[in-house]
């Protein structure tokens, strides 16, 4: 509901085509951003680390990293558009905060079942300091983005389990693993106490 404006490259071609938006919503290649005052760019500071795809379930899962040294409030990838200019998927909040400086996960139902092209438009939107949200436009290229179509014949054997900066782990609660599995599927998972 806090999101107005969304900054583009050319606003005149999303208006036309991207006609799938709420009311109060609007495209400019020039909007006012939180971002703005500080000495750096919102995409310098949060980045999409790793993009799932999971035909069998019509899923996306999306990895951003939070750059920032500070908690960013109800953030929420909004919509993903693909090269073609295709919706995704859209989105709306479904965490409450993601800490600074850590990599926080958000999944959300595909909008069409054929595959989108690279790279990828992620509009990633938060709130920070007195309730103003922001958007920041990511872009994700397609080297490190995971298809999975899971067999539920297949049993996951488990080859090894590391931190998500790839070293060696074991298991343990409150702490964001990654399990890699003998059939090649990887799976990133979180123990809550």
């Amino acid at each position: 509901p806090n999101l107005y404006c969304i900054n583009v490259d050319d606003s005149l071609y999303s208006t036309n085509n991207w006609t799938n938006i709420s009311a109060q919503n609007h495209f400019s290649s020039n909007c006012p951003s939180n971002c703005a005052n500080n000495n750096f760019n919102c995409a310098d500071s949060l980045q999409v680390t790793d993009i799932t795809i999971t035909p069998s379930t019509s899923t996306i899962t999306i990895g951003i990293y939070n750059g920032y040294n500070s908690f960013l409030s109800y953030p929420h990838v909004t919509y993903t558009i693909d090269a073609n200019g295709d919706t995704v998927h859209t989105g709306q909040i479904n965490s409450f905060g993601t800490f600074g400086l850590d990599t926080s996960w958000y999944s959300y139902q595909l909008s069409n079942t054929s595959l989108p092209t690279m790279p990828l438009s992620v509009y990633f939107v938060y709130t920070v300091g007195s309730f103003v949200s922001d958007t920041c436009l990511l872009t994700f290229n397609n080297f490190t983005t995971n298809i999975i179509e899971q067999d539920p014949s297949q049993t996951k054997e488990i080859l090894r389990i590391t931190d998500l900066l790839g070293r060696q782990a074991q298991p343990s609660k409150n702490t964001p693993l990654i399990y890699i599995y003998k059939n090649g599927m990887k799976e990133k998972r979180i123990i809550l106490e």
